[in-house]
């Protein structure tokens, strides 16, 4: 029932998710996220300022290491960022279901090498948080195949040597 109450309010696109969408077009705000999209281990030195002024909006912790402030705001960032970019893709969930209803997860990846290779250069251009651009382009295509059900579980790697770990059921 979380999982269903967390998608119906995404999909909603609630009024405070539309004002977080505002903020993550501010400058400020950009600067703190992208490196945490990123994963960069070691971002450039943040202005002290914005990372307050991202905390005091509470998107990010800084209990130890930057990151997002929590479940919600994890899924509602990337799918927000790529969110027109999911909806031209035309790649129908079908093609990557087995006889048994689960993902063939190797053609999936397989189809993904394809496209990535055919129009990320293309696609990644249009992202305002162009660092984050291949990190996000996977999560639209990910998030386009799970959109007929199922769902995709990010945890963010800054500062653990990886980008995203991503699961999906």
């Amino acid at each position: 029932m979380i999982d269903t109450a967390k998608e119906n309010l995404i999909f909603r696109r609630e009024t405070h998710l539309d004002q977080l969408v505002d903020k993550l077009k501010e400058k400020r705000v950009h600067n703190v996220i992208e490196p945490i999209l990123a994963g960069q281990h070691a971002p450039e030195k943040l202005p002290e300022d914005d990372v307050q002024y991202v905390y005091n909006l509470g998107l990010i912790t800084i209990e130890g290491n930057i990151c997002i402030a929590n479940k919600i705001y994890q899924e509602v960032i990337p799918r927000t960022l790529t969110y027109t970019t999911q909806l031209t893709i035309t790649h129908q969930p079908a093609w990557y279901i087995m006889e048994d209803g689960s993902l063939d997860i190797i053609k999936l990846l397989t189809a993904f090498q394809d496209f990535f290779r055919q129009h990320s250069e293309h696609l990644v251009e249009h992202f305002d948080y162009k660092e984050a651009g291949p990190q996000l382009l996977l999560q639209a295509f990910l998030q386009r195949i799970v959109n007929s059900g199922g769902q995709i579980e990010r945890e963010y790697g800054l500062g653990r040597d990886r980008k995203y770990l991503t699961k999906f059921t």
